[in-house]
Parts: structure tokens; C-alpha cells; sequence
């Protein structure tokens, strides 16, 4: 599990940083602090799509999925909030 955060972060980590900062921002949509702990909770949960006893497959849909939905969630912030996030 800890192998999969580590990729995660480095391939993610400029948006994660943004998505951390827009969401402790009162001003943050609430669809995009639920969307955000509904990754967190796909990472953490032993429920997945593809098991991550296959190897490479089972951790590629992980990263996958929380990847793309980081960077939905990061492009959905109103414009004012994700150049604060990011500044």
C-alpha cells in the first residue's frame, strides 16, 4: 500500500498540493471536498475494481482512477480559488 501512495505522490504531486490547499479554503465547492474523501477512501478501503493481489495491474487502476479524479476535481475548482491553491 505504501508502494502506491509513493507513486501516487510523484506522479500527482503539484495537484494534490492544490487540492489540499482549495479544500481547507471556506470557499471550496462541497462536491469537491466529498469527491476528494471519496478518493481517499477508495486508496484505504480493501474494495477495489481490479485486485491488487494481480500484479502491476491491481496497483495501475489505483493509480489510475485517483489520478484522474485528482485532476478532474483540480480542473472543476472556480478559477479564483485554484490560483490561490496554487500560488
Amino acid at each position: 500500500m505504501w508502494k502506491r501512495m509513493a507513486v501516487i505522490w510523484t506522479a500527482l504531486r503539484g495537484d494534490l498540493r492544490i487540492l489540499w490547499r482549495a479544500i481547507r479554503h471556506p470557499q471550496c465547492p462541497r462536491f469537491v471536498k466529498l469527491g476528494a474523501l471519496g478518493l481517499v477512501l477508495y486508496l484505504f478501503l480493501p474494495i477495489d475494481i481490479i485486485p491488487d493481489f494481480i500484479p502491476f495491474v491491481g496497483a495501475l487502476d489505483d493509480v489510475l482512477i485517483v489520478g484522474l479524479g485528482i485532476k478532474w476535481l483540480v480542473s472543476r475548482l472556480p478559477a479564483h480559488l485554484r490560483t490561490q491553491a496554487g500560488a
